[in-house]
């Protein structure tokens, strides 16, 4: 059972041990036929990380009000005592607004994720962003150095500046604390309390649990890669949801292939 190694791993970062994943497996026993008897439309508790990879540009110049945004699941995503979220699950949403007054004039886009579809469920979520990563910064954070010739540490540095070592399975904080680990399923670490890089949108909260995070850091916070370009509004505060990216200078764009940490939060009536 994944969730059951998800528990294992949060022990083997935390330091805890045996006892930790004995108390993980009983509470997984007991709880496992109540979470199979429910519907399976049940959304992610806040607070919950889906990173995201978009799936087309979203450009200020060509979008209009109520074009669709779609985005995949970059990796498997865990939440509960039994539930998950499939690797390559759609995760869709649309434009709520946009400006765009021409050449080198201001821009503004508006977005809003609403649901989840997977094979076996639609799941309608309101989720605010954390972190957002050009395409050029998702290739960076997926690309593995193999010779210390190359300047950089061997192995991985995702977005944010943790590392995974060549061949590890632990992920190091820039203080070399360890902070998540690496299996089959993806990329798992705590979400440490952290300033919005480049001051681009609001400071981002700590989730003491491991989650997913496939190319960010436990400490990646605001936009990497957006060059001229503000994050107005990460979703958290009044429109709930709704995710705001600016620039002064040039027609706001998300090339495709660029990726999003997102987090489920509370929405209100009208997501």
């Amino acid at each position: 059972m994944r969730n059951l190694r998800l528990i294992s791993r949060q022990c083997e970062v935390s330091g805890i041990g045996i006892l930790c994943v004995l108390a993980g497996f009983l509470f997984i026993h007991l709880s496992v036929g109540a979470a199979y008897s429910q519907a399976k439309t049940a959304a992610p508790p806040d607070g919950t990380a889906i990173p995201v990879s978009f799936t087309h540009t979203i450009d200020a110049r060509k979008e209009k009000q109520g074009n669709r945004i779609t985005a995949k699941t970059m990796q498997v995503v865990l939440y509960g005592p039994a539930e998950s979220i499939a690797k390559g699950s759609l995760v869709l949403g649309h434009v709520v607004d946009v400006s765009y007054t021409g050449k080198d004039g201001p821009s503004t886009i508006t977005i809003k994720f609403d649901r989840i579809v997977d094979k076996r469920r639609t799941v309608p979520i309101c989720a605010s962003v954390r972190a957002m990563a050009n395409s050029i910064e998702v290739y960076d954070a997926t690309a593995e150095s193999t010779s210390l010739d190359s300047g950089s540490p061997m192995g991985t540095t995702l977005v944010g500046g943790d590392h995974l070592w060549l061949g590890g399975k632990k992920v190091y904080a820039t203080d070399h604390d360890i902070v998540g680990i690496r299996d089959r399923f993806g990329i798992f670490s705590r979400l440490e309390p952290a300033e919005s890089n480049n001051g681009t949108s609001a400071a981002c909260g700590g989730i003491p649990t491991l989650q997913s995070v496939a190319i960010f850091s436990s400490r990646a916070c605001g936009l990497y890669g957006f060059s001229e370009t503000q994050m107005s509004s990460a979703g958290n505060t009044t429109p709930r949801g709704a995710i705001k990216l600016a620039s002064n200078r040039y027609p706001v764009e998300i090339p495709s292939g660029s990726a999003a940490l997102l987090q489920i939060i509370r929405c209100d009536e009208s997501r």
